[in-house]
């Protein structure tokens, strides 16, 4: 039995005993020192009070727990973002998901170097498209920088229209394609990059810039785990 007052809880103990008439066992509460209170008979059939008040502290409890951790979660990462990336080197930056991403502020000639930045700069690797809502997101983030070309991870080269990651190998099947692409221009585009000049679409391209038709450089945009 739960027995108070208006002010205060009153002190009592639980007594059990028996029906002799069928053999059930019961338990009732006597009260010390209780002259206006107002009382709430606890039977075999109900539940004790003070066990569901004390669940109802244990959920409130890990709640509160959750929320913390997940405040402290978003403090790390908020505060891991700054420290591995050097604003500096960085063009533009968001997040996505669980990933940051980045586009770097100088331009390369190759896969190979832009792979290479990404890791010295940040620990990431290039962007490596894995949905349609991703994909959206990229194309957002490099559509306004106007002019630029960045490199992001895929390329055909051990067969020709199956795009691959460079770095797991996994096949990739979520493309938004330029309008006329891709063409494989003069048998060498075997890598991929996004246009800000075409609404950050897909264009496939030479891996290396070493002969007269590649006279470019290309940013790159890398993409982090963050957990």
């Amino acid at each position: 039995m739960h027995v108070r007052n208006e002010t205060r809880v009153r002190r009592f103990h639980a007594v059990s005993y028996t029906d002799k008439s069928n053999g059930a066992r019961y338990k009732r509460a006597q009260v010390f020192r209780c002259s206006t209170c107002v009382s709430y008979q606890l039977g075999t059939e109900k539940k004790n009070f003070w066990k569901k008040k004390s669940t109802r502290h244990k959920r409130m409890t890990i709640s509160a727990f959750q929320c913390l951790l997940f405040a402290t979660l978003c403090v790390v990462v908020t505060s891991d973002i700054n420290v591995i990336l050097d604003n500096a080197k960085v063009k533009a930056k968001g997040t996505f998901s669980n990933k940051l991403y980045y586009i770097s502020n100088i331009r390369v000639g190759s896969f190979n170097l832009a792979r290479n930045w990404c890791s010295s700069n940040g620990g990431g690797y290039p962007a490596e498209i894995e949905s349609l809502e991703e994909f959206a997101f990229l194309e957002s983030l490099v559509k306004p920088n106007s002019g630029i070309r960045v490199f992001i991870a895929g390329t055909d080269a051990n067969k020709e229209g199956t795009w691959v990651s460079q770095r797991t190998g996994t096949q990739l099947n979520v493309f938004d394609w330029s309008a006329g692409e891709p063409n494989n221009y003069q048998g060498q585009e075997d890598c991929l990059e996004l246009l800000a000049a075409r609404d950050g679409r897909l264009n496939d391209v030479s891996c290396y810039n070493q002969n007269e038709f590649y006279n470019v450089v290309f940013n790159v945009l890398c993409e982090k785990d963050l957990f």
